[in-house]
């Protein structure tokens, strides 16, 4: 479901990030253009970014990612787009399950975190799937005319693990 993202993704990224279903969700205030993507390309030759393209059914279906790596706390955030068409079908908690099991057994991480804006409904998949809240980071960001407040979530390895095991006991339990 996950594959490395290669240069010649970017256009398709770009397009679907600027999707204003998308980008409500996203930091950026401003539409990407392609000197962007190209800027952000060099950061992920760079190992600053890791993103993966999603895919199902050999269509593209959204883009996870990790970035602010630190190797030395072994904490790093993540990212999570899926495009409209596929969201609340699954597609989200696989794609997120795949990128936790890379960043805790593939780049020895501790602990996953992000910032979630307080409209954005896949805060509540977070919740349920084992990340905890931290804070509400108040008036964090402006975008289109208006503070949005943000929430700090995070799961570590331990947490990641129970919440895999639990998911698997209620599976076999249906």
């Amino acid at each position: 479901m996950l594959r490395p993202l290669v240069y010649e993704n970017l256009e398709w990224v770009r397009l679907e990030r600027n999707r204003p279903e998308c980008r409500q969700y996203f930091r950026q205030p401003y539409l990407l253009t392609p000197s962007d993507q190209d800027k952000w390309f060099e950061q992920v030759k760079n190992r600053e970014y890791i993103p993966f393209i999603v895919e199902y059914d050999l269509n593209r279906i959204g883009v996870v990612q990790l970035s602010h790596i630190d190797n030395i706390a072994r904490k790093c955030e993540f990212s999570i787009m899926i495009v409209p068409e596929f969201r609340h079908r699954g597609f989200g908690k696989i794609a997120l399950w795949e990128l936790l099991k890379y960043a805790f057994n593939d780049l020895n991480m501790n602990q996953v975190y992000s910032d979630v804006f307080e409209t954005n409904c896949a805060l509540d998949y977070y919740l349920k799937w084992g990340f905890k809240s931290y804070a509400i980071l108040p008036n964090w960001y402006y975008k289109d005319g208006q503070y949005i407040d943000s929430i700090l979530i995070s799961i570590t390895k331990d947490e990641y693990i129970n919440s895999l095991k639990q998911t698997v006991s209620e599976s076999s339990s249906n």
